[in-house]
């Protein structure tokens, strides 16, 4: 008995230090390619998002100083207003503007450690049933050295609250409060909320979607109350709308030059060279979603497995691919991919070995793929056609998968 403890103790004492030596590189390379706060240098992206999109938004909304508007973008050291995200996101995060940037970028670092920790500590639950400090910490591991945990850790953008959101309300559902907490948390992003909330609603979790929503209006008219308290409604709309526009007209966000993004829609616009508004995006969802909603909608009888079964990689990859959605937004199919893996549910025991085996593996280069890095296309400068290729991989393997696990799922729904 002591001896197994021993050996417990030590696996992890390894576990944390595999943890802590990503975490430690990706600081250090924050460290030297840091960018101060102000206009945004793609060749030193250091904490760049938590200045632009977290810190700053967070000190405006407590100044009752709109994030969205020009008057945010003339007076604050920002690259440009903030596109649209629910403002109580921001004043979630206002507990940063109490210390100086240096302070704030290093509890802000600790957070998304101790973040990415809880998501891979309940990916591990999800998958295992069992709490394990050695498969968290181990998993924590291999997210950190990720692309997208390294994406998300080196530039310090909020994307782990999203993703941390998403995994609880695709999960738990109407069967905890923590799938509400969780969806209210995500619905923050609207590129979240849609989606997320038609996920949840063909599974049948209408009372998570119903009170989410309203806590998200509650939370909305008080933060908008206090932001608006010297403007009107209509300036407000008109800023959000010019926000937007500023947004799409980024360079870094227009589909043919973005090495980012991972929905279907940025990959067709990447090759046809044109730039889709909000409205086209909304759109191109809703027929891609569809039969995705379908599928779960049959499969409700399995919804107690949550992200489990196949219905829950169904649900997560239906998130990430067929709205705006990002190469570090994958981090949220990694329950689904690790109950995948191990079989976690008698459903998975009906898919063949060599399909699951094919699949994790297709996520695996997904989540890890660091071909289309920006600093790896630079140092190896290829053609525009091979560029347009590495960053189309991701995109079009993430449909694929969400093409087979729809047809997993109805399949297994069927019986």
């Amino acid at each position: 008995m002591i001896g197994t403890n021993r050996l417990r103790s030590l696996g992890v004492v390894c576990a944390a230090l595999a943890f802590l030596v990503p975490l430690a590189a990706i600081g250090w390379r924050v460290y030297r390619n840091y960018q101060p706060p102000g206009p945004f240098d793609p060749n030193r992206q250091g904490f760049c998002d938590f200045h632009n999109g977290v810190y700053y938004p967070a000190l405006a909304v407590r100044e009752q100083v709109s994030p969205f508007g020009q008057k945010y973008a003339e007076e604050y050291p920002i690259s440009r207003p903030m596109p649209l995200h629910a403002p109580f996101l921001f004043a979630f995060n206002i507990p940063y503007t109490w210390l100086a940037v240096p302070q704030a970028d290093l509890l802000h670092y600790l957070m998304m450690s101790i973040q990415l920790l809880a998501i891979a500590a309940l990916s591990w639950w999800i998958a295992r049933g069992e709490w394990s400090w050695v498969g968290a910490l181990g998993l924590a591991a291999l997210l950190a050295a990720s692309r997208s945990g390294y994406g998300t850790l080196f530039t310090g953008y909020l994307t782990l609250e999203l993703v941390l959101g998403a995994i609880l309300a695709l999960h738990f559902g109407d069967r905890s409060w923590w799938g509400t907490a969780g969806f209210v948390l995500s619905a923050a992003k609207p590129t979240y909320g849609i989606p997320l909330a038609l996920l949840l609603l063909a599974s049948g979790n209408w009372r998570t979607v119903i009170r989410g929503s309203l806590v998200v209006g509650l939370l909305s008219a008080v933060t908008l109350g206090w932001i608006l308290s010297d403007s009107s409604w209509e300036q407000f709309r008109e800023e959000i709308v010019r926000a937007q526009e500023t947004h799409r007209a980024d360079p870094n966000e227009i589909p043919a030059s973005n090495w980012t993004r991972v929905d279907l829609l940025a990959v067709v616009a990447k090759w046809l060279r044109w730039q889709p508004d909000d409205w086209t995006h909304l759109v191109w969802m809703l027929p891609l979603i569809a039969l995705p909603c379908v599928a779960l909608w049959s499969s409700r009888r399995t919804s107690e497995d949550g992200l489990a079964g196949p219905a829950g990689l169904l649900a997560s990859l239906a998130l990430v691919s067929t709205l705006y959605h990002h190469y570090y937004d994958v981090l949220v199919i990694v329950p689904a991919v690790l109950a995948m893996f191990l079989a976690a549910t008698p459903e998975w025991w009906r898919v063949p070995a060599w399909q699951r085996t094919l699949a994790v593996l297709a996520s695996g280069f997904v989540l890890f793929n660091y071909l289309s890095a920006q600093f790896i296309l630079q140092k190896l400068n290829p053609s525009q056609l091979v560029v347009d290729i590495v960053t189309s991989l991701n995109g079009l393997i993430l449909f694929g998968l969400l093409v087979w696990a729809t047809a997993w799922t109805w399949k297994c729904a069927k019986g």
